[in-house]
């Protein structure tokens, strides 16, 4: 899974189409970090968002505009999917801003620049099939 805030949409796009075209594995974008996401109550929003994190097998977050309160929520969902499905869901943020988060213990978060967001993804990915 691939998520990140409705701001970030357009970067979990691109996200999205990389790891897709590099490292063949699919993937699913909630509709919480989808650009059309205005369509949806916020009640719809947060149980896709629970939904895909009971099939992901592994999350990709993009922390860059947020907003924080839509990433805070996400941290919190994906904090209790965590506790769930412990050994299900490896996962790693990607923080491309100053943003505190509140992160699940054992959550992997790097900080990157702007320009190795794309690495970090692939990396992740290429650990993801090792």
């Amino acid at each position: 899974m691939i998520n990140g805030g409705s701001s970030d949409a357009p970067l979990v796009r691109e996200i999205a189409r990389t790891l897709a075209a590099c490292e063949g594995l699919g993937y699913v974008v909630p509709l919480m970090a989808q650009d059309r996401r205005t369509d949806y109550k916020p009640s719809e929003l947060l149980r896709n968002l629970r939904e895909n994190l009971k099939l992901a097998t592994a999350v990709l977050m993009v922390v860059h505009k947020g907003p924080p309160d839509q990433i805070n929520e996400q941290l919190r969902e994906y904090t209790k999917a965590v506790a769930k499905y412990r050994k299900r869901i490896p996962s790693l943020i990607c923080h491309l801003s100053n943003q505190p988060l509140g992160c699940p213990p054992g959550t992997r978060v790097h900080q990157v620049g702007d320009g190795d967001i794309l690495d970090c993804a692939c990396k992740f990915a290429r650990e993801l099939q090792a």
